[in-house]
């Protein structure tokens, strides 16, 4: 079993003027486990096993790190550990903060993510960008390396219950092996919402055999490709004590979804004849059909399954309340960075990036809370697992990519 990592930078800008060689930054970093102490029989999150990363956990962490002390009410035993090995971490590197400099730089890669909405069409990643952060001590010593990219944490399936940190494990490690086991290493989830290592979400849900890729293997084969990306890169990434520090947050309305592609009674209907479908062909399995074509028949059942929950849902529901989410962006001398909640299509991440007025711009995705998964305006034509689970309406990329340039607008000057 990989132990569980969470990492945390701090950064604080000082008023530090005619001395040329004293930084005008302090910078500190962290990394904290956290696997859960007893995880044998712990329940496990992702795939058909529900979660949500709640609002009331982000309160916590922040109110309680400000704090360094005190209880957070968590929704189980887990959580409690989670939110103070959060605590603990900002803390940490609250505590370990040092006159440093950053350097900020990026690479392009090939063959990590794939587009798991195109699968059958190409599936090629929109975005291929990597982002690369390196942080040093006044002296010039490599204190932390953070790495930017959006694709799924999840070449290990159903199938495998083990806590790990998947890909991104052996991405840091091969980071570590070159820089040494001192320097805090940590990966930066990305717009990732459409982004897996080489599969479908539905043929991943019903637990279909991928051939090799759902292993350790091939986790390790991925994970190695970010960290040698990372590595050409960093060597000749130019840090600076300097840079113009900014941030900006505000809450946002993302509405969320009043109609959807099939009513309630003909998703029942979908899940009858789906239902009736699967038993018969199950039947034939090894006689007239493979495998690979039953899987398909398993995936139209989950897809009706999700459309039975979905639309009566919808239904109960057809004058829905936005839902209120913090976005935040940060500025580090010419790089922007925001944040982004949810599960985000990586398209969306790209038009954030192509609209910004700055050529450094990238996107933190997964922060501010989850609560699905939020699709371009397209793809929810398209359907599937990721536009007809999603509790968003379409217009929500909308919304998203105008807080965004509004956030970095903000911090632009």
């Amino acid at each position: 079993m990989m132990k569980l990592r969470l990492f945390c930078l701090v950064l604080i800008v000082l008023s530090v003027t005619g001395c040329t060689n004293t930084s005008k930054m302090k910078v500190g970093v962290a990394e904290m486990v956290i696997t859960p102490p007893n995880p044998v029989g712990h329940p496990m999150w992702g795939y058909d096993r529900k979660g949500k990363l709640s609002m009331n956990f982000l309160r916590a962490v922040s109110t309680k790190s400000k704090a360094k002390k005190g209880d957070a009410n968590p929704d189980s035993s887990y959580l409690s550990y989670f939110i103070s090995q959060n605590i603990e971490c900002a803390v940490k590197a609250w505590d370990s903060r040092v006159p440093g400099k950053i350097g900020i730089s990026s690479t392009s890669i090939f063959g990590m993510a794939m587009n798991d909405r195109r699968m059958d069409h190409g599936g090629l990643a929109p975005d291929n960008e990597v982002a690369i952060i390196k942080v040093e001590n006044d002296d010039a010593e490599l204190i932390g390396v953070f790495f930017n990219y959006g694709c799924h944490p999840s070449a290990l399936d159903l199938h495998n219950l083990k806590f790990t940190e998947d890909w991104p494990y052996f991405s840091i490690e091969g980071i570590r092996e070159k820089v040494g086991k001192d320097v805090v290493i940590g990966y930066i989830q990305s717009a990732q919402g459409d982004a897996k290592i080489g599969y479908t979400a539905e043929l991943s849900a019903v637990g279909a055999y991928m051939y090799g890729i759902r292993s350790f293997e091939f986790a390790k084969m991925k994970g190695r490709i970010l960290s040698d990306a990372v590595l050409s890169v960093l060597p000749a990434i130019k840090t600076r004590g300097d840079m113009k520090v900014g941030a900006a947050y505000e809450r946002f309305d993302f509405p969320r979804r009043s109609t959807y592609p099939y009513t309630y009674a003909e998703a029942l209907h979908w899940q009858k004849e789906s239902t009736q479908r699967l038993a018969e062909k199950e039947k034939l399995l090894g006689v007239k059909i493979g495998q690979r074509r039953l899987d398909y028949y398993k995936v139209d059942l989950w897809l009706a399954d999700q459309a039975v929950n979905v639309s009566k849902a919808v239904e109960s529901n057809p004058n829905p309340t936005p839902v209120s989410m913090p976005m935040q962006a940060v500025r580090l001398g010419d790089n922007y960075f925001v944040t982004f909640p949810n599960e985000v299509f990586t398209e969306i991440g790209l038009a954030v990036k192509n609209q910004s007025p700055f050529e450094n711009t990238f996107i933190i995705g997964v922060a501010g809370g989850h609560q699905g998964y939020i699709p371009t305006k397209a793809e929810f034509l398209e359907q599937g697992y990721a536009a007809n689970g999603s509790p968003f309406a379409p217009e929500t990329e909308d919304v998203l990519v105008k807080a965004a340039q509004k956030l970095i607008n903000k911090i632009k000057d």
